[in-house]
């Protein structure tokens, strides 16, 4: 998630760094922008649609994936497995609406390992997780989605970058 994530393994050619920083546009981009028509995705539920057509559309892993990690049984490694899904939708999703449903995807895996399980899956600096967090956790107020980002953001805030 960042230009060099080092909880991902190179790629061939040390490619890691080529593809944090197209990762790290990625999630910026989706996260300040809204969809093409200005509207976002209507919460968790109109994320997982888009999540699920746009993996039918591009042949990878989508349908499910939110709620999987949403879920309290989800342990570590389908977390980890989620975010790496989350990052091939990010970088094949055309459309921004999509591009934000698999940032948000994304952002939950992380988040859920973090508070859950206390578990680094992203190698994201903790100032910039913890903004994040504090941005979506408004966003989704209200909702378990708000609720997981506000106890993310707060773990970030009282262990910092060492979690």
């Amino acid at each position: 998630m960042t230009s060099d994530d080092s909880k991902d393994p190179p790629g061939p050619l040390g490619m890691t760094s080529a593809i944090g920083f197209r990762m790290r546009d990625l999630l910026v981009a989706a996260l300040e922008s809204s969809a093409e028509d200005g509207t976002r995705p209507d919460g968790a539920a109109g994320a997982s649609q888009m999540l699920g057509a746009l993996g039918r559309r591009v042949g990878a892993p989508g349908e499910g994936l939110l709620e999987e990690a949403m879920a309290p049984t989800a342990q570590v490694p389908d977390l980890v497995r989620i975010k790496e899904a989350a990052k091939v939708l990010m970088t094949r999703a055309e459309r921004r609406d999509d591009r934000e449903a698999a940032v948000l995807l994304y952002s939950v895996a992380v988040a859920s390992a973090l508070v859950r399980y206390g578990a680094e899956i992203s190698s994201a600096p903790a100032d910039d997780q913890r903004e994040r967090y504090d941005d979506l956790a408004t966003r989704h107020a209200g909702f378990a989605l708000g609720d997981l980002f506000r106890r993310a953001a707060d773990r970030l805030r009282i262990h910092g970058g060492s979690r």
